[in-house]
């Protein structure tokens, strides 16, 4: 199981974070064709190597993270706030 080093929490089991996806896909307009949120939605590079991920800390924090791992050996390189404000860090609506 991996290891995330959330930024807010520190380190926490894989399991209480949810993977959204490639860190790199960006989100379709309103008025996108369905052809676009199609490829949006389904259709990733699966590339091996560093990839750039979003993930959240769903049962933690609830911040959402962008997590550089590399695929090929499941190490995970890097962990910073997906949205880096400083001012916003750890305030959610909810608490």
């Amino acid at each position: 199981m991996l290891e995330i080093d959330c930024p807010f929490c520190g380190k926490r089991p894989e399991a209480e974070f949810w993977c959204i996806g490639e860190g790199t896909a960006s989100i379709p307009s309103l008025d996108a064709s369905a052809d676009d949120l199609q490829k949006y939605l389904y259709f990733r590079t699966n590339s091996g190597g560093e990839i750039s991920e979003r993930w959240v800390h769903r049962h933690g924090c609830g911040e959402w993270l962008t997590v550089r791992r590399n695929t090929k050996t499941n190490a995970i390189l890097s962990v910073t706030f997906m949205n880096d404000d400083a001012n916003t860090r750890g305030q959610r609506e909810d608490r």
